[in-house]
């Protein structure tokens, strides 16, 4: 595993910008790219809350948060059909309500013949 301290050391100079950042993530578009860079660390064994907070109570934090935001990543995955099929119900729902109550409100505006 690579070495990311001097990264971290930046990154946690500025507590509240650090987490804001973490608060302001947007989970719903996490890039495949980084999916696949923390990969390695969902299968690492250190790399468990437990595991981490015997070696650091502020880490294991972050580390629930990587995991939690990559677990929501592939839940995600699976509900974005889902959603997407909520939307087209949705509109054809709305589409047949706003049909059959024009229907209805031709029938009962427009003189018998």
């Amino acid at each position: 595993m690579a070495d990311y301290w001097d990264v971290g050391k930046r990154l946690l100079s500025d507590p509240s910008r650090f987490l804001e950042s973490l608060i302001g993530y947007d989970p719903e578009n996490i890039p495949e790219s980084i999916v696949r860079r923390i990969s390695p660390y969902m299968t690492n064994e250190n790399f468990l809350p437990e595991r981490v907070r015997n070696v650091s109570r502020a880490c294991t934090s972050i580390c629930m948060w990587v995991r939690a935001m990559y677990t929501y990543h592939h839940v995600n995955l699976a509900v974005i059909p889902k959603k997407e099929k909520l939307v087209v119900a949705q509109v054809l729902t709305l589409t047949l309500t706003l049909t059959l109550t024009l229907t209805l409100t031709l029938t009962l505006t427009l003189p018998l013949p």
